[in-house]
């Protein structure tokens, strides 16, 4: 049918590049070190933060929970830079 798929999404980097672009063309000097992904999926949100080179927070009240978070950062090696009980902290 003459289409392809393009992924557009965590943690592809073409997601994070949109985003910091948007900012950017607010007239708003922005830079990596500026931004903080926060997000409580490992593979999703922390990934992403990772490999585009932003710091990261990991909020334990979605989707990886207190009791999981070690062991799922140990299994998948996905460390956020902070971890935190909820977005209040």
């Amino acid at each position: 049918m003459g289409r392809h798929f393009i992924r557009f999404g965590k943690p592809d980097a073409q997601m994070f590049n949109f985003a910091l672009d948007h900012i950017r063309r607010e007239d708003r000097p922005v830079s990596k070190t500026d931004i903080l992904m926060v997000g409580d999926t490992l593979e999703t949100d922390i990934m992403g933060g990772n490999h585009f080179g932003i710091d990261t927070a990991l909020v334990l009240t979605g989707n990886t929970p207190q009791r999981d978070a070690r062991l799922m950062m140990e299994a998948t090696g996905i460390l956020p830079d902070y971890v935190c009980a909820s977005v209040l902290e």
